[in-house]
């Protein structure tokens, strides 16, 4: 737990935001099995991710974020429509 007199957390810079991270770390910050995670790049609904190191995707963590703010939702009616045209997405 934080008090008054500890120090405020440093706020997130460019170079903590350029860090890269593996499967296993891309799919605990999202909250999901490394297996969704492959799925959505077989499906090419998931982040964009770097495939230079071939069977070792790398996941930029701004553009982690940047997928994550493309979903966010007001509310629910909201929320139906971006899963649809999601879905649309996919279908295509």
């Amino acid at each position: 737990m934080r008090t008054s007199s500890d120090p405020p957390a440093p706020p997130k810079t460019n170079q903590a935001l350029d860090r890269w991270l593996n499967s296993r770390e891309t799919a605990d910050y999202l909250g999901v099995e490394p297996s969704t995670l492959a799925k959505w790049r077989y499906q090419g609904t998931g982040p964009r991710y770097s495939c230079v190191l071939g069977r070792d995707p790398r996941y930029r963590l701004s553009v982690l974020e940047a997928h994550m703010e493309s979903g966010i939702a007001s509310n629910t009616v909201e929320a139906r429509t971006l899963r649809r045209e999601a879905r649309r997405r996919r279908r295509s």
